[in-house]
């Protein structure tokens, strides 16, 4: 988490200083997306069959909380680039790899 912290940090300085964020901000998505929704799975499971129901539902033990962030953090992994664009992303700016050949239309 630390790296992380310091990689969003780098990223705001670039900003504050006009420039690009550079591929660097592709890892950092890359990252974040892919903890949150570990995160969020691991937590349903402790929290057992009924931590997926909502607010109200019968035998829910909680407030739906867990569930309500789950289904944002599933769609938030899709808001910059689904995690295969941003491995694309790092692999062809980052580390130097060609590009992937575009499908035949």
């Amino acid at each position: 988490l630390r790296l992380f912290q310091l990689q969003n940090w780098r990223s705001l300085s670039r900003l504050q200083h006009g420039r690009d964020l550079g591929p660097e901000a592709a890892t950092a998505k890359l990252y974040w997306s892919e903890m949150s929704q570990r995160l969020h799975h691991t937590a349903l499971r402790v929290l057992g069959d009924e931590a997926p129901l909502w607010r109200g539902a019968t035998d829910n033990p909680g407030d739906g909380r867990w569930q309500r962030s789950w289904l944002y953090y599933r769609a938030a992994s899709i808001f910059a680039g689904t995690s295969e664009i941003q491995r694309n992303i790092i692999g062809e700016r980052t580390l130097g790899l060609p590009r992937e050949p575009r499908p035949a239309t």
